[in-house]
């Protein structure tokens, strides 16, 4: 992503590899205006942009709680100097989320002078070579402190220091330091490293380069600072105790609807266990299941729920009842499937122990999870059609595709508890799989599954004569679900093609 300032509105402004978002075009053709150039495997119709004069801004799909904005401000001295530019911004930042994370860099003119009195346990400064602090700087210092920015120049952070340099030049030399780079003080630790770039450029002023890890704050974005929009639910993220059973599934027909989504209700907050770290994948995925599946249990029904019980009932006394009548014995035989034969010494209750089917199956490919392994490539092209975050449409669509009739994987969620989950739960199991998907973290709960030997024909006591049948977890059948159609949609051409 590059920013870029002081770019005349009349200038058709392009940039091969980039999707360019520009500033408000209007006004005075030769002007300077701001722009964001983003590379173009990272663009998506998700990307939301937020212009104004002199402001551009983008939010990215990936990562939904932070904002770029790229800033420039005329100087004091040019005809074009307004004092409304830091105002824009401090409008935009004041009527975003309380969950939204801030990077701004530009041009705005402020000189910010000596900021060493603002040091304190996590950022200390040391001293500028520019201590000169101008209005623009003093408004900026404003912005800071009212919403809680942090200027990276010269500034160490948790012991990672930063640089900081002239940025201005005149003639031959290096005289001030109006360009600037803020970020919102929660993701300072995303930071890894901030310098000014002093080549020799055809620019009066040098480059500001950032660079920052945005796996970790997408993690903790989507599952920390996003409790208002929905609902708190720190509490889930707790870890769980490690041990891997396979529980008894919850059917759809036992679960109490109205006392599930009343008992479990929107995710409430509890205190961080986690002092701040990122969770990990596969505490968010055991929580998560670990919570609904305990409300899901508490709340089954005293009596199964079944459709049209009376006319089942009635349906099947009335085909025994014919088959009873006498003269239809040949009937009644083939209905119970008995052909007449008896044999001695039946091995109906011999079947083989469970390490004799570990160890046969075993030897057929059934192997347990192993260390998963990822092959990532960051030049791999961009495909918007595979690329793209889940959407709430893909999430809501595959679960209301689920069988009730299927069993539950080891993790005992049935498809119907996932049906009865509320917006919110729903939308935050979206932010969950949006994690996993652009982490390329793939859970180790979801490599585990349910082995079933099903008898087939023949000896029972021989495991070779029984078929193993794997059942995976329910929500991993919806994430796979996903990027199956993706495929599907993807690897099917068009007519016209």
């Amino acid at each position: 992503m590059v920013f870029i300032q002081e770019i005349k509105l009349s200038y058709n402004f392009k940039v091969a590899g980039f999707e360019v978002y520009r500033s408000v075009l209007g006004g005075d053709s030769h002007r300077g205006g701001t722009a964001i150039l983003l590379r173009h495997k990272f663009v998506s119709p998700g990307v939301k942009t937020f212009r104004e004069k002199e402001i551009c801004g983008i939010q990215l799909p990936d990562f939904p709680s932070t904002m770029f904005i790229s800033i420039y401000d005329p100087p004091c001295s040019s005809p074009y100097a307004t004092a409304t530019t830091l105002a824009k911004l401090q409008l935009m930042i004041i009527n975003s989320p309380p969950w939204m994370s801030f990077i701004i860099a530009g041009d705005p003119n402020a000189r910010m002078g000596d900021l060493s009195s603002f040091s304190d346990h996590l950022i200390s400064y040391r001293t500028p070579h520019d201590t000169l602090c101008n209005s623009y700087g003093k408004n900026l210092l404003h912005l800071c402190k009212s919403s809680n920015l942090v200027n990276l120049s010269y500034s160490s952070i948790a012991g990672k220091r930063h640089g900081g340099e002239l940025t201005f030049r005149r003639k031959s030399g290096f005289i001030s330091e109006p360009d600037r780079c803020l970020v919102s003080r929660e993701i300072v630790s995303a930071i890894t490293k901030f310098d000014v770039i002093l080549d020799h450029l055809p620019s009066d002023h040098a480059p500001l380069e950032i660079f920052i890890k945005l796996v970790n704050e997408t993690s903790t974005i989507i599952l920390e600072k996003s409790s208002d929009m929905l609902g708190c639910y720190n509490h889930i993220l707790c870890s769980g105790n490690g041990v891997r059973k396979c529980r008894k599934g919850i059917k759809a027909n036992t679960l109490c609807k109205e006392g599930f989504i009343e008992m479990l209700g929107p995710p409430t907050l509890a205190e961080q266990s986690t002092s701040g770290n990122n969770p990990h994948i596969d505490t968010l995925i055991e929580s998560f299941t670990e919570q609904i599946y305990k409300t899901a249990k508490s709340n089954k029904c005293k009596t199964p729920i079944l459709a049209n019980s009376t006319n089942r009932q009635s349906s099947v006394v009335r085909q025994w009842t014919e088959l009873a009548i006498p003269g239809n014995e040949a009937s009644l035989w083939h209905r119970i499937g008995w052909k007449g034969e008896l044999t001695e010494g039946s091995d109906i209750s011999v079947t083989p122990s469970d390490t004799e089917f570990k160890s046969h199956f075993e030897s057929l490919g059934y192997t347990n999870a192993g260390e998963i392994q990822t092959n990532l490539t960051e030049d791999s092209p961009y495909i918007p059609i595979l690329d793209d975050s889940i959407t709430i449409e893909e999430l809501t669509s595959e679960i209301d595709s689920l069988d009730d009739r299927k069993a539950a994987g080891p993790d005992g969620v049935g498809s119907a508890v996932l049906k009865f989950l509320s917006y919110q739960w729903i939308l935050l199991l979206l932010h969950i799989f949006n994690v996993i998907f652009s982490s390329g973290t793939f859970p180790t709960m979801w490599c585990f599954s349910k082995l079933v030997a099903i008898f087939k024909r023949g000896s029972r006591s021989a495991c070779t004569n029984y078929r193993g049948i794997r059942v995976i977890n329910t929500l991993l059948k919806v994430f796979d679900g996903i990027l199956a159609k993706r495929l599907i949609k993807w690897a099917k051409p068009y007519c016209e093609q």
